[in-house]
């Protein structure tokens, strides 16, 4: 068992790695059978969603009280398929028509790596406020 915490900084370490490789492949893999290697790679996203969105439920189920359970969960189906889709959409179009793929690719690594890193110091933080001296 990995726990909520380790889970969703597993996952964010995970789709940074996707990322860089989804930037590395679109660069290198150009031949007619490059896009085998994204068929091998893509699978590696339903881990990566699962082990997110089944940490971000629990989370949110274990932070909201019993009757602010649905309000806990709509907040984090907003959060990602509102704000995160809808957002990454707008600014990812953006990225992609002046700066191409590859970069968004090593843009979204780059800023995964540091959210996971900022994520693991809260997190911890957060721990250590919650025990007793």
């Amino acid at each position: 068992r990995i726990g909520v915490r380790p889970c969703l900084v597993g996952a964010q370490l995970l789709f940074a790695l996707r990322c860089t490789a989804y930037a590395t492949l679109a660069r290198y893999a150009k031949s007619t059978h490059g896009y085998l290697w994204f068929v091998l790679l893509e699978p590696s996203h339903a881990l990566t969603f699962a082990m997110m969105w089944s940490a971000a439920v629990e989370y949110a189920r274990r932070a909201a009280p019993p009757e602010r359970q649905g309000t806990a969960q709509a907040l984090v189906r907003g959060a990602y398929y509102y704000l995160g889709v809808g957002t990454g959409s707008v600014i990812g179009g953006r990225i992609i028509r002046a700066r191409g793929y590859e970069f968004l690719y090593e843009l979204g690594a780059a800023a995964m790596i540091a959210w996971a890193a900022v994520w693991a110091v809260l997190l911890a933080f957060a721990s250590r406020r919650r025990r007793p001296a």
